[in-house]
């Protein structure tokens, strides 16, 4: 992060994940040539479908 001291504060960053967070677990790949794709959703996407039946 980058702050400029300016009347009006600036800040700068660079992303340098593309918006994904860098400490989970995405692909697993053993070198054999199996890769496993692994991906994340919300617990809240597999309730709210429930109370509203």
């Amino acid at each position: 992060m980058f702050s400029e001291n300016h009347p009006q504060p600036r800040h700068w960053y660079y992303d340098f994940c593309g918006q994904q967070k860098p400490y989970l677990l995405n692909r697993i790949n053993n070198n054999l040539g199996a890769i496993s794709k692994i991906s994340y959703t919300s617990s809240t996407h597999f309730y709210l479908p429930k109370i509203w039946v």
